[in-house]
């Protein structure tokens, strides 16, 4: 069962609102969340991420509403459901950008799959892929902007956490 209040919130910097299940940053929000030792979530600003609490699933199930999240699994499968397609994750690590018109899904680690109706595609570490209403794109390099949005270091170590004063 994948139950909200596993989550330890490590790092919260800026505006975030956390409840029920429920992580959100604002404009000048970044959130760092464990659940055991198991799953990293990391959000960047204007992100939003549900914990879908279904006690019939087999898997430990996301929600990626917007914004730019970064998760690394250890060996427990996740399952992440966007507005584009499914993204099933174990033993991976990777970041989702979410927008109104489209998901990229950028693999820093390990292997991925996106699933868009019957397409059940997967994507390898240094690869990414995006998909649109009615589009998937093929498989191709990542982009800076996705690959380097965090370096995966420890949360006190992580330069994008820093607060700057």
């Amino acid at each position: 069962k994948n139950n909200p209040e596993d989550y330890k919130i490590t790092v919260k910097v800026g505006s975030c609102k956390i409840e029920s299940g429920v992580f959100e940053t604002g404009n000048d929000g970044q959130l760092y969340a464990r659940k055991k030792d198991d799953l990293e979530l990391r959000l960047k600003q204007n992100s939003l991420v549900s914990v879908l609490d279904n006690p019939l699933a087999l898997t430990d199930e996301l929600a990626v509403k917007k914004g730019v999240i970064g998760l690394r699994v250890a060996s427990n499968t996740l399952l992440i459901k966007t507005t584009f397609g499914d993204i099933r994750l174990r033993n991976a690590t990777v970041t989702i950008k979410l927008s109104e018109h489209m998901v990229r899904l950028c693999v820093n680690e390990g292997t991925a799959i996106f699933i868009k109706k019957a397409n059940f595609v997967p994507v390898k570490a240094g690869n990414e892929i995006a998909a649109s209403k009615d589009k998937l794109s093929t498989i191709y390099k990542y982009l800076d902007d996705l690959h380097y949005v965090w370096y995966w270091k420890a949360p006190e170590e992580e330069p994008s956490l820093k607060i700057e004063n």
